[in-house]
């Protein structure tokens, strides 16, 4: 599932997208519904969107402004401008938005919009496969926070604060070695003997621990603190050559 939020002080715009997108994929997205920007803006850091509509022109805070706090949240977040106003396209270019739509054509846009994305889902999809409690969940990689190990067994947290113990296997005997050689190239970092981060959901990396994006704190080794900035610069500029 895609979890969609639409944030719009035009009821009848709010609406009318919410029904384009249900009648086409009822099945496919979790739609949030914001008719005020301000509620949208301090309720979005509960969810890691996967895409977000954001009118432009709205009381409060503007699309532009929260376009600015979205990337905060989860870098890989899709960001579709939509407004009256087209000619605001350009000035949207700075935000590197997926798409604009024009409310003059907003079914044929949305749905254009919508189409693409879901390619470019699939086409991206990096998936994690979790077996544990008998269960095998697949978890896409950018919604992993951390893999943590704890004596002799290894979880993984992602980003509806669930965590998994990941189950062991005879010819799989898995550890925080193997998954670091697994994921440090796509963008996870060692931080401690004990966590593998993504670090796109560090917020700030102080002289003896790491504060994510979800508040929590893991303990570092002051020693190793400048390589851990290090890491992390170099996973933000190889994200910055990919765009």
């Amino acid at each position: 599932m895609i979890r969609i939020a639409i944030v719009d002080d035009d009821e009848l715009a709010l609406q009318q997208i919410n029904e384009i997108i249900k009648t086409k994929w009822d099945d496919i997205f979790i739609i949030d519904l914001y008719s005020e920007s301000v509620k949208f803006y301090n309720d979005c850091s509960k969810w890691n969107y996967d895409v977000i509509i954001l009118d432009i022109d709205m009381p409060e805070m503007t699309g532009f402004e929260l376009a600015d706090t979205v990337g905060l949240l989860k870098k890989s977040t899709a960001i579709i401008f939509i407004s009256n106003l087209e000619h605001l396209v350009y000035d949207s270019l700075k935000f590197k938005p997926f798409r604009f739509v024009r409310k003059s054509q907003m079914s044929l846009d949305v749905v254009s919009a919508l189409n693409d994305f879901i390619v470019e889902q699939k086409r991206n999809q990096d998936v994690f496969v979790v077996k544990t409690n008998g269960m095998i969940i697949p978890i896409a990689v950018s919604d992993i926070i951390y893999f943590e190990s704890m004596g002799h067994d290894i979880f993984v947290k992602i980003m509806d604060d669930t965590k998994y113990q990941l189950l062991r296997e005879r010819d799989n005997n898995i550890s925080i070695k193997m998954l670091t050689e697994q994921f440090e190239p796509k963008g996870f970092i060692r931080a401690h003997k004990s966590y593998l981060i993504n670090y796109r959901y560090i917020f700030v990396i102080k002289f003896s621990e790491v504060i994510l994006k979800n508040n929590e704190s893991i303990i570092i080794n002051p020693h190793k603190v400048g390589e851990l900035r290090e890491r992390y610069q170099r996973c933000i500029m190889a994200e910055g050559n990919k765009i």
